[in-house]
């Protein structure tokens, strides 16, 4: 009840502006942009803040990358990332003025408040297309032209791309690894156009009424949740995204699979599925900016 009541009253949505986008990138001139918001756990709720910063430098690097110039950034968190990329004048910098969650159990719940708070900013903005991308994620560099290509679209989902086990730097295909759609085991597969009445108002957060903001948090369901208010994202028709496991930071994952069977079938189906031609892998590290080929000889 207490947290239902700080819910309702807006206390828990605080937040303070470290660094603001300048004007030319808060409004570019009417011109059609993609919005990336990025929740980051505090320094004090992380087991290896330093291995959160290198995810999230890499995860930067694909966004910055991008063909298409016409993109900003939202981070949400805590604490200051020590990284090169946070000089970009493109990434802004909230701080959520809410306690860290001290348990695991707490982090999602976390994770959903610091995606309320860039809510209320793109409210402010007026809407636009939105891209929730985790900090450990990484996006191809067509992803923003090719969503920006139909300037009248209801944003793009991602529903093919690849899972990289990060320890090992193994990438296999999705589907594939899973028989699935990577739209349904990764958060960072859908740039969606929110109207102003999409997103609540700090006021009325906790509401009975379906926002469309808020009904996206379940990642799973965007497809059908934009359907039934006659939305009708477009899919992208090229591997759009990069989902890195094994890592300290992957929330879903470790939900997904806390039996430590399921965590090693998985594991065993990326290496069993792994991509070894070295001309592919030079292909995705063209296209995401990583250094796959780089590697050891993976042939088998």
């Amino acid at each position: 009840m207490k947290y239902l009541r700080r819910l309702r009253e807006g206390r828990l949505h605080r937040f303070e502006t470290v660094r603001a986008w300048p004007k030319d990138v808060a409004h570019q001139s009417g011109d059609e942009v993609v919005t990336f918001g990025i929740s980051l756990r505090a320094r004090t709720a992380n087991s290896d803040w330093r291995e959160t910063c290198e995810l999230l430098s890499a995860t930067l690097g694909s966004v910055l990358r991008q063909s298409d110039s016409r993109f900003r950034v939202i981070i949400c968190g805590r604490d200051w990332p020590d990284i090169q990329e946070m000089a970009d004048e493109r990434i802004e910098f909230l701080r959520a003025l809410v306690a860290p969650p001290r348990q695991t159990s707490r982090f999602e719940r976390d994770k959903s408040i610091k995606r309320m708070i860039m809510g209320l900013r793109l409210r402010a903005l007026g809407g636009g297309l939105f891209m929730q991308l985790d900090s450990d994620d990484l996006v191809r560099r067509d992803l923003v032209a090719f969503t920006l290509a139909d300037r009248a679209g209801d944003g793009v989902v991602v529903t093919h791309g690849y899972v990289l086990d990060r320890q090992r730097n193994l990438i296999a295909p999705v589907p594939g690894v899973w028989p699935v759609e990577i739209d349904r085991v990764c958060g960072s597969t859908a740039i969606i156009r929110y109207e102003v009445d999409d997103i609540p108002s700090k006021a009325v957060f906790y509401s009975a009424r379906p926002f469309l903001f808020m009904m996206n948090r379940n990642h799973t369901a965007i497809r059908s949740d934009a359907a039934e208010i006659g939305r009708n994202p477009s899919v992208v028709p090229f591997p759009g995204v990069i989902y890195v496991l094994n890592t300290a930071q992957n929330l879903s994952f470790q939900a997904m699979h806390r039996s430590g069977i399921w965590r090693e079938t998985v594991l065993k189906e990326i290496r069993r599925l792994a991509i070894t031609d070295r001309t592919r892998l030079q292909g995705i590290d063209s296209e995401f900016g990583t250094a796959l080929a780089a590697g050891p000889d993976l042939a088998r």
